[in-house]
């Protein structure tokens, strides 16, 4: 129950829970197995009433997400959500707040801020809404950050060369007081 191992597809996480089922199943099951999305989405759920969020954040998928920025007038919206979430991701260590997020101020995309309190009004976020909240959660409230750094001994990271800025500051805040952080 203090272990955390995180990957990046859903895939990749059933197969980490299978091997280690193969070796030991009640640490399988009692083991914290995610994607980051999923951890972001955890940390989220978990602190939402701290963070003035709806515990039952709906997630948009890239598809949902891409349908709402098309429809705010933006033109090739695929490409304009990934240059959204890698503004996201670039913010600095130490920058990511709610303030900030809710009102785009890490974007130059005119139509950013219009978009994130549409995903707002529904009570949504998207993929790299759920990596920057849960960054800003555990950068501007240390009694969160503290709870979750004390939840975990062990800390693993699997094809860490994929992790981004943001993933990075997740990694940082959760690994904050494991005894072991394993990097594959």
């Amino acid at each position: 129950a203090r272990v955390l191992a995180l990957t990046f597809t859903n895939r990749a996480a059933q197969r980490m829970r299978e091997s280690l089922a193969d070796r030991d199943e009640v640490a399988a099951r009692r083991a914290h197995v995610h994607t980051f999305h999923g951890l972001c989405s955890w940390i989220l759920r978990t602190e939402a009433r701290a963070l003035g969020l709806s515990p039952s954040v709906w997630v948009h998928d890239e598809e949902d997400a891409e349908a709402l920025i098309g429809s705010l007038g933006v033109q090739k919206p695929r490409q304009a959500m990934f240059r959204l979430h890698a503004e996201m991701s670039a913010e600095p260590i130490g920058e990511a707040s709610l303030h900030r997020y809710a009102t785009a101020a890490f974007s130059t995309e005119p139509w950013a801020e219009r978009y994130l309190r549409a995903l707002g009004e529904r009570g949504a976020v998207d993929f790299g809404g759920l990596v920057y909240l849960a960054r800003a959660a555990l950068t501007e409230f240390p009694a969160i950050a503290e709870k979750w750094a004390q939840r975990f001994d062990w800390v693993q990271v699997d094809e860490v060369q994929d992790t981004h800025l943001s993933e990075y500051d997740v990694i940082r805040h959760m690994a904050a007081r494991a005894r072991s952080l394993c990097l594959v």
